[in-house]
């Protein structure tokens, strides 16, 4: 499946790529808990400028990239071979993907089943606590290639959603390349005087003013960059954790920097 975004300077072809499967954690038939594995990609297939410009180097490293931040650096040096498109190399990396995941479930879980039966006070007939609580283990998640840019500067955002015993954590992170394939940071987007003055107050303002979040409080007098921001049609969007600026109820915030408001301080 391919969809195509043109903006004046570039042409971004993408394909996706989907898949899901739901794993037993252990071969003991008394744990029950289960691994929902869900997985999207939107990546890159090609890259063009209106001056004819080719930009396969750029593809392949957005592909590299998605592919080391889920299944991991190891495998994706061990594996990789630029051809992203071809499923079958996907799932070679899906078993470790869902093996680290795995890992990361069960690292957690005794701490998690603990704070759960003593919230609930859940025990067997027997008084001891029950070996398996029956519950699914579901982890999510979502890799989105985004085909917009502003000027020479190609941004993407990834977004987990991890649920474990009624917990959820989700987090995202946006990554911002220029068309050498070198990862765009927040020093390098903005003037300096941005980052520090500016930027601080326009979040603020933004926050405060926008109906979703202008009645949540948020911890600071000023609401600080940190580094986590994405490109969009309307702007630049500041992504911040379940409990960085605002009480962790509120889950993940996002903040919409409009063009019109930040191009006096941008590189």
């Amino acid at each position: 499946m391919l969809s195509c975004a043109q903006e004046k300077e570039l042409t971004i072809r993408t394909s996706f790529y989907e898949n899901s499967k739901e794993f037993l954690l252990s071969d003991d038939p008394d744990l029950l808990d289960m691994l929902d594995y869900v997985l999207t990609l939107e990546y890159p297939v090609s890259i063009v400028s209106s001056d004819g410009n080719n930009y396969p180097e750029l593809c392949e490293q957005i592909q590299r990239d998605m592919l080391e931040r889920i299944f991991g650096k190891e495998a994706t040096d061990a594996a990789y071979k630029g051809k992203l498109a071809k499923d079958p190399m996907v799932r070679e990396h899906e078993d470790a993907f869902v093996t680290r995941s795995k890992n990361l479930v069960l690292d957690r879980n005794e701490k998690i089943k603990k704070e759960y039966l003593q919230q609930f006070g859940l025990r067997d007939k027997n008084g001891e606590t029950f070996k398996s609580l029956g519950h699914k283990v579901y982890l999510h998640e979502v890799v989105c290639f985004l085909a917009y840019h502003y000027k020479d500067i190609i941004s993407y955002h990834t977004h987990w959603n991890i649920n474990q015993y009624g917990k959820a954590h989700s987090y995202e992170r946006g990554y911002n390349y220029a068309l050498d394939g070198q990862l765009i940071s927040e020093k390098e987007f903005f003037i300096e005087e941005g980052i520090t003055e500016i930027l601080p107050q326009l979040l603020t303002e933004e926050f405060e003013r926008y109906p979703m979040t202008a009645k949540i409080p948020h911890f600071q007098a000023q609401i600080i960059p940190n580094g986590n921001f994405k490109l969009s049609p309307k702007g630049i969007i500041y992504m911040y954790d379940a409990g960085e600026i605002a009480d962790a109820q509120h889950g993940i915030l996002r903040i919409t920097l409009p063009w019109e408001k930040v191009e006096d301080i941008l590189q």
